[in-house]
């Protein structure tokens, strides 16, 4: 693919700058940082009045588009979608509830006491 993009665009180097981390889930409370992550903050950057800073300010309105939003398993998990390829199971042994879940990632977002490099 990288070669291809290059050749196509008169390019060089890496397509995606940097080298991909992987990290291994090994605790629920990883777990339940990396979904926050990977679920609302991705979703959040994307919201259409501001990014992440104004949907941090705004985290309910931010939370209701988020959960409408097409390409976000986000909306599955909130009972907004039917599930058509996802294991939910998994998401219920890490938090009880979507309440639990979203005042959660609220912390995550507003970068409280939870960050990636206390996993590291």
């Amino acid at each position: 693919m990288t070669n291809h993009f290059n050749k196509k665009y008169d390019q060089q180097g890496s397509l995606f700058q940097g080298s991909y981390k992987a990290r291994t889930i090994q605790s629920d409370e990883y777990m339940r940082y990396v979904s926050a992550y990977i679920m609302v903050k991705n979703v959040f950057e994307l919201y259409p009045k501001g990014g992440l800073k104004a949907a941090t300010a705004h985290f309910e309105d931010a939370w209701e588009w988020a959960i409408r939003y097409p390409f976000s398993s986000l909306g599955e998990y909130a009972g907004m979608r039917p599930v058509h390829i996802l294991e939910k199971d998994e998401m219920s042994k890490t938090f009880s509830n979507m309440r639990e879940f979203k005042d959660f990632a609220r912390d995550v977002i507003a970068g409280g006491t939870w960050t990636l490099s206390e996993f590291e």
